[in-house]
């Protein structure tokens, strides 16, 4: 009876788990397209490393 208990326990947190990171996850991926259809992505200035030329940045 006490094992039963602990199970039906680990069960709830592991669904509550699996929900929380499906619910990250998509949140994760909304705030993908809005970076992604914004129009300045980043910085406004290039960041360039050393010895890198300004006509290879990305």
């Amino acid at each position: 009876s006490t094992s039963e208990w602990i199970s039906y326990v680990l069960m709830i947190v592991g669904w509550f788990i699996l929900i929380r990171a499906i619910s990250d996850f998509l949140r994760a991926r909304r705030h993908e397209q809005l970076v992604l259809q914004s129009p300045e992505r980043g910085l406004s200035v290039p960041v360039i490393a050393e010895g890198e030329r300004a006509e290879t940045v990305v």
